[in-house]
């Protein structure tokens, strides 16, 4: 029996979201603790200095999906759409105000 596509594409969603979680971790370590894995959806959280959370999560445009990276910002947060898995590093050492990534 083979895998049906439902079965493979959450196989790649939890890839790549592991994918993006050791990428951080890699680049800064002292978040392991903080960068927690959401249990039901295609997302991580982490807790933001001044409120909120930093969400990462898999998201839906019509026929377009991305994993995106939002910062918590008033009046309106922040939205990013990563193009490569080394900007994630650096996008939340910037939003957290650490030093630049391994």
């Amino acid at each position: 029996m083979f895998p049906t596509r439902d079965t493979l594409d959450a196989a790649g969603t939890v890839l790549q979201r592991d994918r993006i979680r050791h990428a951080i971790l890699a680049a800064h370590p002292q978040l392991e603790g903080t960068l927690l894995e959401h249990e039901d959806r295609p997302m991580l959280t982490l807790p933001h200095p001044a409120g909120g959370q930093i969400v990462i999560a898999k998201m839906r445009r019509e026929h377009l999906v991305r994993w995106v990276l939002m910062v918590p910002a008033s009046p309106e947060p922040t939205l990013h759409e990563p193009s490569s898995l080394e900007e994630y590093p650096r996008l939340i050492g910037e939003a957290l105000g650490i030093g630049e990534p391994r």
